[in-house]
């Protein structure tokens, strides 16, 4: 929610934002399932929920965004360990 609203109020173009896993564990698996997979006779059953894990990166060039701004956005959807900078 933090990235639309970075993109839809602010203005950031959405191919500059970023978001991958904060670890190289943070992982479900490699196997394709859910709509990556072939719909057909052969079809995965639709699953119950997602095995969602782990937290993510999101990056995205600063340049001449208000820092305030950025890290509102954030905050409103309870982001945690939001740093801004270089070393970020």
């Amino acid at each position: 929610m933090a990235v639309e609203r970075l993109v839809q109020e602010h203005d950031v173009p959405r191919g500059a934002i970023l978001v991958a896993p904060a670890a190289a564990e943070n992982s479900v698996g490699s196997e394709i399932g859910g709509s990556d997979a072939k719909r057909g006779p052969q079809a995965p059953a639709p699953e119950a929920g997602a095995a969602l894990h782990g937290a993510i990166a999101v990056s995205l060039p600063a340049g001449d965004l208000d820092s305030e701004r950025i890290l509102a956005a954030f905050r409103e959807f309870d982001a945690r360990d939001v740093r801004i900078g270089r070393d970020a």
